[in-house]
């Protein structure tokens, strides 16, 4: 089955709560639409350090989250000196501490991770090809840098349409485009 590949770059989610503290009453607006329902790239950029030195400018994607997370890649967590680990979301585990630093202020939150390259699906569809939530599948990637995906998590929505999200570092590794599609193997 061919699945669409779309590449995600570092960025952030926010509470409500942490979004405040960083910018204020300001509302984000809306750059791009994201492929998933509801989801958007917004106007809002923060700087996100481990130690207020080395800092790396990270853009919000909306909407509100319940908990604040940063997804860097594994090149991200080199030039911050941590080892984030590879999740699913801050939320079910305790990211690296990071300072994010907005226009009205700093927080501290553990909050980085590396997250783990997934695939959305619809529960239909899941149900369909005999996927669980939290399952893993394979996604193989012709052309002269082919590889498999292993390992690759299913997040089941109501709201998803079928694709799967890696990272740059995954997508330079396999010389993915914009327009690159892979195969699902279940």
């Amino acid at each position: 089955m061919k699945v669409t590949v779309e590449i995600s770059a570092r960025h952030l989610h926010l509470t409500k709560e942490d979004y405040e503290l960083l910018f204020g009453q300001s509302k984000p607006k809306v750059i791009k639409h994201l492929s998933q329902k509801g989801e958007f790239a917004s106007d809002k950029i923060v700087e996100v350090s481990t130690d207020g030195k080395e800092r790396l400018n990270t853009r919000f994607l909306g909407p509100f989250r319940d908990s604040t997370q940063v997804e860097l890649t594994r090149t991200d967590a080199y030039k911050l000196s941590i080892n984030p680990p590879l999740a699913e979301c801050a939320c079910k585990t305790i990211g690296s501490k990071m300072i994010l630093f907005g226009p009205n202020g700093s927080i501290v939150r553990p909050a980085a991770i590396v997250s783990h390259r997934h695939l959305h699906i619809s529960p239909e569809k899941a149900e369909s090809l005999g996927l669980k939530e939290d399952g893993m599948v394979k996604v193989r990637i012709s052309g002269a840098r082919a590889l498999t995906f292993e390992n690759v998590l299913v997040r089941i929505d109501p709201a998803f349409h079928l694709d799967v999200h890696i990272d740059t570092d995954e997508a330079n590794a396999a010389g993915i485009s914009k327009t690159t599609v892979g195969e699902l193997i279940i």
